[in-house]
């Protein structure tokens, strides 16, 4: 079941863009009026929260922080930090606030942005200028990263950024009706390793045990783009932090989780890359074994940007090449859906 929060904004506006050498008419105004209604309404409805589904956990579903900026042909007309105590009652009573100086029948662009903290721009092309590189916070061990896990490892929440363009009607006395969507800007890779125990144990080819005791994620991306962009398509060089597998079911099933930054379309060779680390027992004798493998992503290597991945890796021998690969990707769910409404 889709996971999902709703943002709406009620903005009642009032059209400043008249005066008094404008012999053009000019709505009724109302200036005492000229105010925004921002709700926060939950939608969440799931009852489970599996691992390797594209539901979105406690953690990465969190608002910590939120910053709505609009343009008018690039320029920066309006911004609206949102502080703690007005995050804390969006999901029970709208925030009021006013919205000065729009003008009538004119196209406006609206960037939300979600646990960047306050984020600054003077315009817009300073606002797609900016980078995240804190891609390793969002990482961390096992117990951090799981389905349980309520909060998020970097200490701002997961950055989430939306916008969409809308034209004000010709009577700003009237509700202006503005949709944005929010996706964050990772992505997240959940990794199922099945060991194939008609292989391994007592009486198979392999008569030892396999235990796959750690992961790690390299030739990643260690910056992006804060706004959706053209993502880069060269190798990244990034390596994070080697998670000890979680055992789901001891020699035969073990789990990891990361977050990445996305990359586009990559050759082979050159894609991201998930190596499993191991331990095969045979008649009380333990050696390592390593394997390798290179994410396929969406498959040309991209990994974009609030993807959900599933990697299933099926060992079939003691060899990095004796590894059987499927990786799927489905949407990581359209989080945070915001509604703008202006000039009630």
């Amino acid at each position: 079941m889709k996971t999902s929060f709703l943002i709406t904004f009620m903005v009642l506006l009032f059209c400043w863009a008249c005066d008094k050498d404008d012999n053009s008419p000019c709505p009724k105004q109302n200036p005492a009026e000229t105010k925004i209604a921002l709700s926060f309404v939950s939608a969440d409805t799931f009852t489970t929260r599996a691992f390797g589904t594209n539901q979105a956990t406690t953690a990465e579903k969190t608002v910590k922080s939120a910053k709505l900026f609009i343009f008018r042909t690039g320029n920066k007309i309006f911004e609206k930090y949102l502080t703690n105590s007005e995050l804390s009652v969006l999901s029970t009573q709208p925030l009021i606030f006013t919205v000065p100086g729009l003008i009538p029948s004119t196209s406006y662009d609206y960037y939300m942005i979600i646990n960047n903290g306050d984020v600054t721009a003077a315009n817009l092309t300073a606002l797609q200028a900016l980078t995240q590189n804190d891609i390793a916070s969002y990482n961390g061990t096992w117990s951090s990263v799981n389905d349980a896990s309520t909060t998020p490892n970097r200490s701002g929440g997961f950055v989430m950024t939306g916008n969409t363009s809308a034209t004000t009607s010709a009577d700003l006395t009237q509700t202006q009706n503005v949709s944005i969507t929010v996706k964050r800007i990772t992505a997240k890779v959940d990794v199922n390793t099945v060991i194939d125990n008609t292989v391994f144990g007592s009486g198979n080819k392999y008569t030892g045990t396999l235990a796959i005791d750690s992961a790690i994620i390299s030739k990643t991306q260690s910056t992006s783009s804060l706004l959706l962009g053209t993502p880069p398509t060269t190798a990244g060089t990034l390596t994070l932090a080697k998670q000890i597998s979680n055992i789901a079911t001891p020699n035969s099933n073990f789990q990891n989780r990361f977050y990445l930054f996305e990359n586009g379309a990559l050759n082979t060779g050159n894609r991201v890359t998930l190596t499993l680390y191991g331990t095969y027992t045979n008649n009380g004798t333990s050696n390592p074994v390593v394997y390798p493998v290179e994410l396929t992503g969406s498959t040309t290597g991209a990994i974009v940007r609030n993807g959900a991945y599933t990697v299933t890796a099926n060992i079939k021998g003691l060899s990095g090449t004796s590894v059987s690969v499927t990786v799927t990707l489905s949407d990581w769910e359209t989080i945070v859906n915001q509604n703008a409404n202006l000039g009630t």
